[in-house]
């Protein structure tokens, strides 16, 4: 992860099972729309797509917030569903099937970040990895400022019924973090 004191944009480079991966903020041709704060996908050196803050109108002057990201031609949605005295629990879907689920402590010691990752197989934790990343630097990243004993904790609790119904707490039974 390397960045500019001062500036949120980062770019992110690692390895995942052999498969070399980029994300660097910019625009990217697989998006139509104007996303919010996008970050281009390279996967092995190939431009593969896109992930971003995507926003979906609930009513005259509501709306939800989510991620999107567009790769090798799939739509995925992550949505974040925090229930009270649990870990923040981030769905992963492409379409209307759940493809992974990502965990974030709400507890964080030290100004480190922990996610956890539940997939079926090694494409859907790459796709729920770049989620992690991606929500990490747009929401956590600080580049140039040091680290200090600290601790801190999110406490907002989601009550909207349609991202309640999107978790479903039994997905992550059989699967290994």
């Amino acid at each position: 992860l390397k960045g500019k004191m001062g500036h949120r944009e980062a770019v992110i480079n690692g390895i995942f099972f052999h498969t070399q991966f980029e994300m660097r903020y910019g625009k990217n041709k697989y998006v139509a729309s104007k996303p919010f704060r996008p970050y281009k996908i390279s996967i092995n050196g190939d431009n593969t797509g896109v992930v971003y803050q995507a926003e979906q109108k609930t009513g005259l002057f509501q709306s939800r917030s989510f991620h999107q990201m567009v790769r090798n031609g799939q739509t995925y949605d992550c949505y974040a569903v925090a229930i009270s005295g649990e870990s923040t629990k981030h769905p992963v879907y492409c379409g209307s099937r759940q493809i992974a689920l990502v965990e974030s402590e709400r507890v964080i010691w030290d100004d480190l970040f922990h996610f956890r990752i539940y997939a079926k197989d090694e494409s859907d934790s790459l796709t729920a990895l770049l989620f992690s990343l991606y929500m990490y630097v747009n929401a956590c990243y600080k580049p140039g400022v040091k680290v200090t004993q600290s601790v801190s904790a999110n406490s907002f609790v989601t009550k909207d019924p349609f991202l309640l119904d999107k978790y479903n707490p039994d997905y992550k039974n059989g699967i290994e973090a």
